[in-house]
Parts: structure tokens; sequence; C-alpha cells
């Protein structure tokens, strides 16, 4: 876990444009906005005395022509890219909005691992939700049998069933992974309605579901879920929640590939639940994006993150976790062991629900090879029935 206290504020002056960064590459585009910084002198003298310390970098400011700007990408001549370095953090807040002040619990890290994967999207739309859920709970498992960290995951991409959720698992960090969409000056993340097709709920509706909740961090895996208004910055999925006073919120600034986005959930959640807090994380979560030998390597500064508070962790770890046992990891049915953490089959379990919700499914019969996974798919459907 790394400490650190020490906090660098830019200072802009001769703020650049968009189009003055046009048609440059990311060190060109990083070299202009680090010349932009007034009190370069101030940065190297806190970096000299911050010895192992970790440095804070933020950019706090009202001005929307500041926070359009991709600061992710600040490049020092010594340091390289700032975002990606461990000796730094890059954070982004906005002055003078509300701010919640919640005190940190001593208990287990709660995660709502929500995904969306409406049936009517094309081929091209489809996101890798399996594979991203399955690397996140092995990342997690090793603190997950020491009683740190709990976890949902849910195979329902509904948003009365994300509502339920964070009132009944009172989820520390959402994490929702999906489609996100902005038009009209507004933010929609892309949902899927009770037989699995398509709906957008806007950022007004969706912020609305976290309201007096437990969250402290909301992370949006989605495209563009971070962009906001040319005119205002409370617009856009991620702005709204910043806004409305969310302690922590994670959005993208642009459209991300599906291996970084799968890297990012891996490695951001893992640091979270190795207790450091949001900005240590997602630096880290930054660089193994940066370390992908591809193309993809390219989208280490599309994570932006705006936080109040860039110092703690999301709980209080000062208390003595129980590792849970068997019988609270798995519940029986009929002598079938079913986990919790089932991942994958959604199209498969979509194809039930329908068939549930149009009073069609009268008799399941599966069939399919042997050790391929029938028993469990059919008990867990079953358990979630009779819940």
């Amino acid at each position: 876990m790394a400490y650190y206290k020490t906090t660098f504020n830019i200072k802009v002056k001769n703020i650049p444009t968009l189009q003055s960064l046009e048609a440059k590459n990311q060190k060109e585009i990083g070299a202009i906005l680090w010349d932009s910084v007034d009190n370069k002198k101030e940065f190297e003298e806190l970096y000299s005395k911050s010895g192992m310390s970790v440095l804070s970098i933020v950019i706090n400011s009202e001005d929307i022509n500041i926070h359009k700007l991709p600061w992710e990408l600040l490049f020092h001549q010594k340091y390289g890219f700032l975002s990606i370095n461990k000796k730094f953090t890059l954070t982004r807040q906005v002055s003078n909005i509300a701010k919640t002040n919640n005190t940190p619990k001593q208990e287990p890290l709660k995660i709502l691992f929500f995904s969306t994967l409406p049936d009517d999207l094309s081929k091209e739309e489809r996101l890798a939700v399996e594979k991203e859920q399955e690397v996140v709970l092995e990342s997690l498992m090793p603190f997950i049998k020491k009683g740190l960290v709990k976890i949902k995951i849910p195979n329902d991409g509904r948003f009365e069933s994300l509502k339920h959720l964070i009132k009944e698992e009172k989820p520390h960090l959402v994490f929702l992974s999906g489609h996100s969409v902005y038009k009209d000056n507004k933010g929609y993340f892309l949902f899927e309605d009770k037989i699995g097709l398509k709906t957008l709920i806007d950022e007004e509706k969706l912020s609305s579901a976290f309201i007096g909740s437990s969250v402290e961090c909301v992370v949006f895996s989605s495209c563009r879920s971070a962009k906001t208004s040319t005119n205002s910055l409370n617009s856009g999925l991620a702005m709204s929640f910043v806004f409305k006073g969310v302690k922590n919120v994670i959005g993208m600034s642009n459209s991300i590939y599906d291996e970084a986005a799968i890297t990012f959930a891996k490695y951001f959640i893992k640091e979270i639940a190795n207790k450091e807090s949001i900005s240590i994380a997602l630096q880290e979560a930054r660089k193994q994006i940066n370390d992908i030998k591809s193309k993809v390597s390219e989208h280490f500064h599309l994570p932006v993150l705006f936080s109040q508070d860039i110092y703690n962790p999301l709980v209080d770890w000062g208390f003595t976790p129980t590792p849970p046992n068997r019988d609270k990891v798995s519940k029986k049915l009929m002598n079938i062991a079913i986990t919790d953490a089932f991942i994958g089959r959604r199209y498969e379990f979509r194809k039930f629900y329908n068939y549930l919700h149009n009073n069609k499914l009268k008799t399941l019969f599966l069939y399919g090879e042997g050790g391929i996974g029938k028993t469990s798919m059919v008990g867990k459907f079953a358990m979630e029935l009779k819940n």
C-alpha cells in the first residue's frame, strides 16, 4: 500500500485548444499540455521533497476548456507520461460542488460488478462480458477467500435489478460495464429490458438509483462515458455523478477496445482489493494497459478519474477478516451445490428468462456432453427462480 500526502495542483496558462492538438501523437500532445503548466517550479520542488512517497497531481478547475483537454497524456521530458508513472497519480476535481462526507466503515469491501449485453446488439457491438467477469473474479479470489472482499456479479442487466442490488447489497464500488451513448447534451447507459432487448436509461434516472446509497465509487467501463457538453461540465454520465456529489467517479474519455477495458477492470479492482486508494489503483491500471503489446496500449489515457478523496481507500481496513466457509460460499438445492460466483452462459440464461416472462416455460430440459456445466446451470437458474 502506497502512502502519500503531497499534492501538486496544476495551474494552467495559455490553455491549449483541442484543435491545436489535432494530428499530433500522444507524446506531442502531452508535451504541449506540460508547456501550459504555469507552476512547473513548484512541481520540481515538491518532487524533490517527496522522497519515496507518491506525488499526487490534481487538475482542479471549473473551466470546461481545461477539463476538455486530455490531461491523462501529460508528458514530462524526464518522467515520461505522468499518468502511468508509479511515482505519481493523476486525478481531476471540480471545485465548488457538493461533497459527501461518509466515514468509511470497518467491513469487507463490497463490489457490484454489473454488466449489460442486450440480445439485439449487432455482432460488432457485442462485448466480451463473460471474459471480463472471469478475469475480475480470478483476480479477486485470493481476497474473497481471506474475507476481505465480497463481490456480486449478476447475469441480469436490467435497470430494475441494478436498483435492487444497490439497495440490498449495499456495495462500496459499483462497476458498470456495457455500452453508453452521448446525444443531445445528455448521457445514456444501455440496459436490458425484461426480455433482454436494449433500452436506454439517461443520466438523471441512472444517478437517482444511487441517491442515499452506500456507494463510494462508480466506474463506467463504457465508451465516451466521460464525455460532456462543450458549454457545461455537468452533463454526461460520469459528470452527472460528479455533480451529484459521488466521491469517486471514473469514465472513459473516448471509445475503448475490449482488451484495454478488460485489463483496466482486472488490475483496477485488484489494486482496490489490495487496500489501495482509487487514484493509486487507476495509476496501476493505466500502466497495465500501456504494457499491452499492441495498438490497444494507446488506450492507457482513456480512464478519467474525478475524486474528492485521493488518499483514502473505500473502506476502513482496520477489521479482522473472517474467511467465508464453504456453506456460505455455495448454496444447495436438492443436493446440488450452487456457487454464488457463477460466470458465463448469459445467452442461455436470457433464453430461459424470455420463456419465463412469456409464460411459455413449463418444463426445462437441458442436454449436452458430460462435464460442461449443465447441472450447475440448471441449479443456478432454479435458485434464482426460488429467490
